[in-house]
């Protein structure tokens, strides 16, 4: 039956399961990390004090660090007298004095985790700074001084998610009468309800940490996002959507089997949820490895499906695996006018789109394309 399009039937709205604190605590990496530590990559967990999690909350960028990189330390002859060794001034000692009490402890353990890995890849419990990729010395993820690791988090707005706004999608019913409490702190909570011995740990008070991991080059062609509705693994997706590498076609039905046969093997069962999402690395020997989990929600991207493709999906011998078919389809899921992905994080709208911008605007956009050259 045809409809004229001003009285097409209305789709039903998408109904996603419900969404609780305790799906997005097992989300959380130091949660699954246990259990998964020998499918995933070699990580230290480091839990935050409060006070350092108010520093990462606050606005502004400051990087007081008590230990210089190796590039800034100052050379000085072998013989030479000490009358004539160089001291720093009031004002660089100042601005190398730690903000608070733990800022040397937590600065000292990821020097200690860095020692250990070589590199490493930062993120805190949920979220990996992806966005705030540009700000760092080497454009990437991988940081060798503790500094670079505080850069790229503080510049994040996916860590600043996880530190205000965790639990911000989790359906009302499900969230427990403690939570406003939580806010005013961990220790009015526990005086609130002491005695009470149903209330959990993380019902009282979230954790935060900072979890780094051994730093790897990573293809981005072998990353792949899983879906996992109703305990039944219904579709694979290529993680870097904006780009076609024509290989993979040919790997389609290996990648199908080797990562069916890893959630089966690992994941299924183990994981206490009915319904999630999890992300994966196929390496060049064809080893599947666990990179993380994420809620199934609409937060998470479900990059190539929709979610309303994921929710109907049955189940089937063989999920189905979604590629990036070839550049047209490529360019067609860059996002706006041809912006690098994370670009609205780094730039003013008014710089990137072009229809509000005025033409000094314009002009100050084409220099910072420039200088990123």
């Amino acid at each position: 039956m045809d409809f004229p399009s001003s009285e097409l039937p209305e789709r039903p709205p998408i109904e996603f399961p419900p969404l609780s604190r305790a799906i997005i605590d097992a989300c959380a990496l130091p949660s699954w990390l246990p259990k998964f530590s020998r499918s995933t990559f070699k990580t230290i967990v480091i839990e935050l004090p409060d006070d350092f999690v108010e520093f990462l909350k606050a606005d502004g960028i400051v990087l007081p660090s008590p230990v210089p990189r190796s590039s800034q330390l100052l050379e000085v002859e072998s013989d030479a007298d000490d009358d004539t060794a160089v001291e720093e001034d009031e004002d660089e000692q100042a601005a190398r004095t730690s903000p608070f009490p733990s800022y040397s402890a937590v600065l000292q353990s990821i020097r200690e985790a860095i020692d250990e890995f070589g590199a490493v890849f930062p993120k805190l419990d949920w979220s990996a700074p992806q966005d705030a990729v540009w700000i760092a010395p080497s454009n990437t993820l991988r940081c060798t001084h503790p500094d670079d690791v505080v850069l790229l988090i503080k510049a994040s707005d996916f860590a600043t998610h996880d530190l205000h706004y965790a639990y911000d999608d989790c359906d009302v019913a499900s969230i427990d009468q403690v939570e406003p409490a939580a806010e005013q702190g961990a220790e009015a909570v526990l005086e609130s309800q002491r005695g009470q011995e149903a209330i959990t740990v993380t019902q009282i008070a979230q954790r935060h940490h900072l979890v780094l991991r051994k730093f790897h080059p990573l293809l981005p062609s072998m990353e792949f996002r899983c879906f996992v509705h109703d305990n039944h693994l219904v579709g694979i997706t290529q993680r870097d959507f904006t780009t076609h590498y024509p290989f993979l076609e040919g790997m389609r039905l290996s990648l199908q089997e080797k990562i069916k046969t890893f959630w089966t093997n690992t994941i299924a069962g183990a994981f206490d949820q009915r319904n999630y999402v999890f992300d994966v690395y196929v390496d060049k020997r064809s080893r599947v490895w666990l990179v993380d989990f994420n809620p199934f929600a609409p937060s998470t991207d479900a990059l190539l499906f929709t979610w309303r493709e994921i929710l109907q999906s049955s189940e089937s011998e063989l999920p189905e695996l979604r590629l990036v078919r070839d550049s047209a389809h490529a360019l067609a899921n860059a996002n706006g006018w041809g912006n690098p992905r994370f670009v609205h994080n780094r730039y003013p709208q008014d710089v990137l789109d072009p229809r509000s911008a005025d033409v000094a605007t314009l002009m100050a956009a084409m220099e910072l394309g420039r200088n990123d050259i």
